[in-house]
């Protein structure tokens, strides 16, 4: 019973935080490469102004990630006890059922 609590724990935890890394590479790496590369390309007249551009946009994008950082945290803690509390509910129910 430990061993499956462990493990469901973990899948819980697993599932979050893997879906937080997806949305952080759609929303965040993925364009920054994307704007990375546009940056090489632009002439040096509008280097500059988009650098800026950029760099504030970097800057907002580390404030996102880790306000999602923090509500992946809270939203993994809660899952990973509702999940517990599910199984350590059908194991109780087993139990009963192989005793009646």
């Amino acid at each position: 019973m430990s061993s499956a609590l462990q493990m469901q724990g973990r899948f819980s935890a697993i599932a979050d935080i893997s879906n937080a890394y997806i949305t952080v590479s759609k929303k965040y790496i993925r364009p920054a490469i994307t704007r990375m590369e546009e940056l090489s390309t632009l002439p040096e007249s509008e280097w500059l102004i988009r650098s800026q551009e950029f760099s504030r946009w970097c800057e907002n994008s580390i404030t996102d990630i880790d306000r999602l950082a923090q509500e992946t945290s809270h939203t993994a803690d809660a899952n990973i006890q509702k999940n517990l509390t599910a199984l350590h509910r059908r194991a109780i129910e087993a139990a009963a059922e192989q005793e009646g």
